[in-house]
């Protein structure tokens, strides 16, 4: 079993390598993904927004990380072979949206005993309900976690999480956490375009 200590050093891959002594293996189990990948990110000096929020957080923690627990076969075949475009998230994104707006427009009607004249009142339904957080939260990409490194991958607003307050928890629910936040912002930014149809 490898320990390492995480605590002062630059956020960076080859920072970790150097200060920590963490090796790209050691680094793929603990992070749950393959060897290539975290090449990859030492070859190009930079790791993902989900990978730095993670790490920040070990070390704002002074957290002894230990690779005693390795994925098996199976899961990370599945990691490998869930391969997601950009399109099929965007895609995915525009189907929520829409799926949120239907679902406001109706709402507002039981609600008002009428239908809906302008965008901003259907916008207000769905901030009140909290449509859109329901609606990110039940989605496949959301429940199953081999999608959250692709939302983070996709995502325009990867950094959204700095606005959902402190984030906590493992490896697993940092990315969760961060993907969850993405796939929100992202949206939000389609429901901001969406108007009532005459």
């Amino acid at each position: 079993m490898k320990t390492i200590t995480a605590c002062h050093f630059e956020i960076t891959p080859a920072g970790a390598s150097k200060e920590m002594g963490l090796t790209q293996k050691a680094f793929s189990e603990i992070m749950g993904v393959t060897e290539q990948a975290v090449s990859g990110w030492v070859k190009n000096d930079k790791f993902p927004v989900y990978a730095v929020a993670w790490l920040k957080l070990q070390i704002e923690a002074n957290t002894i990380i230990t690779c005693e627990k390795q994925r098996g076969k199976d899961a990370l075949k599945r990691h490998m072979d869930t391969i997601i475009t950009e399109r099929n998230y965007l895609d995915n994104v525009e189907a929520i949206a829409d799926q949120v707006w239907e679902n406001a427009l109706e709402r507002y009607e039981d609600d008002n005993d009428e239908k809906a004249e302008d965008a901003d009142s259907v916008r207000d339904i769905i901030s009140y309900y909290g449509l859109d957080h329901e609606a990110v939260d039940q989605d496949e990409w959301m429940i199953y976690t081999r999608f959250h490194a692709a939302i983070c991958e996709h995502s325009d607003n990867v950094e959204a999480y700095e606005d959902c307050g402190p984030l906590s928890g493992d490896w697993d629910k940092v990315k969760q956490t961060v993907a969850f936040c993405a796939m929100l912002a992202d949206v939000n930014e389609k429901l901001s375009e969406k108007d009532i149809e005459e």
